[in-house]
């Protein structure tokens, strides 16, 4: 269905060409729409199942599979129970869920090149493979709509975005942006989500902000859920987009940059804290790229002060985004890995 992982890697199994693969697809969710549809044309054979693991075990081994690829590991258990199996001699996943399996029987985690730091092998039990770029064919926002609805929540000062899941925000980030918030006199904004979870979060954000001496309701603000243009035009309007450190955005960060927006990333050690800053290196704007709490907040200030940097950071993200959406080399190297890792060594 339309999902994150979905979004990161349909046009990767979609480009697999039918004259070199025979691409067979189980699907085990109940929403099918319009992107579930795209995948289930392409493809040689595709079935919505809704068996137990087990029961799907049997089915996908008596497929006879070359090589069996989950998109992710760690969002669905049934996944990681499969992934515990051996179903085919060649057992892969990509990265919807950016962290190594953990599983003896998952041969290959495959990433994009653009993620990795020089140590990353130690990163993962499974065999690192690197494809070019993002290592997937991630698809661009759609056209933002108005968002001059934002301004009225700005109340006159700059209003800088978090866009990411509260789930992805620890403890010691409060801090950080409660530092941002008192040095640059801007707002900090999340949009509204899970309602238990952010009810918790906004609790606990709250009262970091009361520890530095700041008013919650005066340099925090929480955003009413948007339909997606909408939202897209709150982003492009917004003064700034910071990412989280530690668990960095994927298609949140996409949609900034696809807006033209400038997102403050903090690199991080893993593959998980490295998606904005790998889009920023892919775009040739490391400037944007913080490497530490304090370096982070001071950046995030200094930005916040200055429109006509932030209005120069945007021009060259408009102009060289379509990085972040080629796909032809991540295809075809995905195609040549698939090719190597299925043929017999001698």
């Amino acid at each position: 269905m339309q999902h994150t992982v979905s979004r990161y890697f349909r046009e990767l199994i979609c480009g697999l060409d039918p004259t070199r693969f025979d691409v067979r697809v189980w699907y085990g969710g109940e929403a099918r729409d319009a992107s579930t549809q795209k995948i289930a044309q392409r493809v040689a054979a595709f079935e919505q199942v809704h068996d137990d693991a087990l029961a799907l075990a049997a089915k996908i081994r008596a497929a006879q599979l070359d090589v069996l690829i989950y998109p992710e590991t760690g969002m669905d258990p049934r996944h990681h129970v499969l992934g515990a199996l051996r179903l085919a001699p060649v057992q892969c996943v990509l990265y919807g869920h950016p962290a190594t399996s953990g599983l003896a029987n998952v041969d290959y985690f495959i990433s994009g090149a653009a993620l990795e730091p020089p140590d990353a092998q130690r990163h993962y039990r499974e065999k690192l493979v690197q494809l070019p770029a993002l290592g997937a064919c991630p698809q661009a926002p759609s056209a933002a709509g108005d968002g001059a609805w934002l301004d009225a929540h700005a109340q006159g000062a700059p209003l800088a975005l978090c866009l990411q899941n509260h789930l992805k925000l620890a403890p010691a980030f409060d801090a950080v942006l409660a530092d941002i918030a008192a040095r640059s006199g801007a707002r900090i904004g999340f949009f509204a989500r899970n309602s238990g979870v952010a009810g918790l979060f906004r609790a606990r954000i709250e009262g970091a902000f009361r520890e530095h001496g700041l008013d919650p309701a005066r340099a925090l603000v929480f955003l009413p859920a948007q339909e997606y243009s909408s939202y897209l035009g709150a982003v492009a309007r917004a003064a700034l987009i910071l990412d989280s450190p530690g668990f960095s955005g994927g298609a949140t960060s996409l949609d900034a940059f696809g807006v033209g927006a400038p997102v403050l990333a903090w690199q991080g050690a893993m593959a998980r804290g490295r998606q904005t800053s790998g889009m920023l290196a892919l775009m040739g704007i490391d400037e944007l790229v913080a490497s530490n709490a304090s370096d982070y907040a001071d950046q995030a200030v200094a930005l916040l002060a200055d429109g006509a940097r932030r209005d120069a950071l945007r021009a060259q993200i408009r102009q060289r985004d379509l990085a972040l959406f080629e796909h032809a080399s991540v295809t075809e190297g995905f195609m040549d890995f698939l090719e190597s890792a299925s043929t017999p060594a001698d």
